[in-house]
Order: structure tokens, then C-alpha cells, then sequence
């Protein structure tokens, strides 16, 4: 077994998770009397890199319970709450978290409170969010407090309206995209209504209003209304996009403010 955990170990380090994943499994298969914490621990964390989020759920459970270690607890617990995070299981993320011994140190506090604040964000409890944000640097630190106020001052505030959008849509196709900053499908919807349009006029006037309405007015209505619903769409889309633009922020702040310390 010793030269199957070398292996596995060398594959770990050169980040080839799925290889060292097999030979991790295979050490806990014929190794269950000898077998350790360390074997779970490594075997969870190659799951997690490899995407394999609720399987190294499982084995990371395996490792806590077999773990006396604090320091380690509280590692296995905030992996743990990140994979929730990533599966969007934010009400079990914030119960793992009540695992964390915040008592240990500052550090450890600073992490509880950035998860929580990562959490209400994801929530869209951006108040909340903020004031975790800001106490994850309030235990050592209130002088960048401003930084992260100034980086929550770029969030879209339900803008672009995707009620605004609609209707906008609505009385002048392709008005609502271009509200919401979609130039390109604002020009495609206002060439193709306005192709439409003109098509149904000139069959109105060379063959009738009825042929008119059989043959063109069922394609102008479905480009029309799905015209006005895709404006909507397209509004939500770019205020998702501001959001995540703002948690990027952060993230990137955060990894700035960690160096300097």
C-alpha cells in the first residue's frame, strides 16, 4: 500500500485529481482496519477539485468523524460550506457553518464572516451581505470598511427594469433591448418587426387584408411577443451580470486585502 499512496499523493500534487481519486478509493477498499482520516481527507478534497461535489460531501463527513483535530474540523467544515454554495444549497451552507469554532482565531472569524456574507449575497440580502463583508475586515481592520461601502454602490438596483424593458418593447420593438443595453438585438428586432410590418402592408394592399393576416401576421405576431419577452429576459440577464460583476469585486478586493496583511 505504501507505493499506491505514493502514487496517488504524486498525483494529487501534480493536481491530477481523478487519477489520484481511483487510487485513494482503492487504498480505503483494501486498507479499511489501517485506514486514517488522511486517506478520506485527500480523497475528499480530489473529489471536490474534480467537480464531484456530492461524493466529496460524503467522504468529507467520513474525515470529520474521524478527526479530533480543530483546526481541521474547521477546514472540512468551510470546504463543505463552499461545495453548498457552488450546488446554491444556501440554507445548508449556513448550518455548516454553525460547525465553525470561531473562537480559534481572528483569521477563522474573518472566514465565518466572508461565507456569510457570500451567502446573503447569493440570497439577495445585499444589506446583510454588506455588513458581513465588512466585519470579515473589522477584526483587524476598519480602514478599507469604505472599499467594500464603494463596491456595493455599483449594484443595479432592479435596473435595467425588466418591466420597463416589456413595455417598451411593446410600443416600439427593439426599444426595450436597447434600454437594456442589448444593442445588437435591438437592431435585429426593429429590422425584423419592421420588415414584417412593411410585408404586411404591401400583401394588405396587393391581395387583401385576410391573406395579409394568413400569411404574415402569424410570424410578425410571434416575433412581436416573443420580441417584448425577450426584452424582459434580457434586462434580468444584465442585471445578473452586475451583480456577479460586484461579487467579483470583492472576491478580488478580498484577495488583495489578505496579501497586504
Amino acid at each position: 500500500m505504501k507505493e499506491t499512496t505514493f502514487m496517488a499523493d504524486s498525483f494529487f500534487i501534480s493536481q491530477d485529481y481523478e487519477n489520484a481519486a481511483d487510487l485513494y478509493r482503492r487504498i480505503i477498499f483494501f486498507s479499511v482496519d489501517s485506514v486514517n482520516y488522511r486517506h478520506y481527507l485527500k480523497l475528499s478534497e480530489c473529489l471536490f477539485h474534480a467537480g464531484h461535489y456530492d461524493e466529496a460531501l460524503y467522504y468529507y463527513d467520513i474525515a470529520y468523524n474521524n478527526l479530533e483535530n480543530d483546526t481541521l474540523l474547521n477546514e472540512i467544515s468551510f470546504r463543505k460550506t463552499l461545495i453548498y454554495i457552488l450546488l446554491k444549497d444556501y440554507k445548508q451552507a449556513r448550518r455548516e457553518l454553525l460547525n465553525i469554532d470561531t473562537a480559534q482565531s481572528l483569521s477563522v472569524q474573518n472566514r465565518y464572516n466572508f461565507y456569510h456574507g457570500v451567502i446573503s449575497f447569493r440570497e439577495g440580502n445585499y444589506t446583510l451581505a454588506e455588513s458581513y463583508f465588512i466585519a470579515s475586515l473589522d477584526s483587524l481592520t476598519k480602514k478599507d470598511s469604505n472599499k467594500i461601502r464603494e463596491i456595493f454602490t455599483y449594484l443595479p438596483n432592479g435596473k435595467p427594469n425588466p418591466n420597463t424593458a416589456k413595455w417598451l418593447s411593446i410600443i416600439f420593438p427593439g426599444l426595450g433591448q436597447l434600454y437594456a443595453g442589448d444593442i445588437r438585438n435591438a437592431v435585429n428586432s426593429f429590422i425584423l418587426n419592421g420588415i414584417l410590418g412593411g410585408l404586411f402592408v404591401y400583401v394588405s394592399l396587393k391581395y387583401g387584408l385576410l391573406d395579409a393576416g394568413l400569411s404574415i401576421f402569424p410570424w410578425f405576431q410571434r416575433y412581436y411577443f416573443g420580441g417584448f419577452k425577450r426584452a424582459a429576459q434580457i434586462a434580468l440577464k444584465k442585471q445578473e451580470e452586475k451583480r456577479e460583476e460586484v461579487l467579483k469585486k470583492i472576491f478580488i478586493f478580498y484577495q488583495g486585502y489578505l496579501v497586504n496583511e
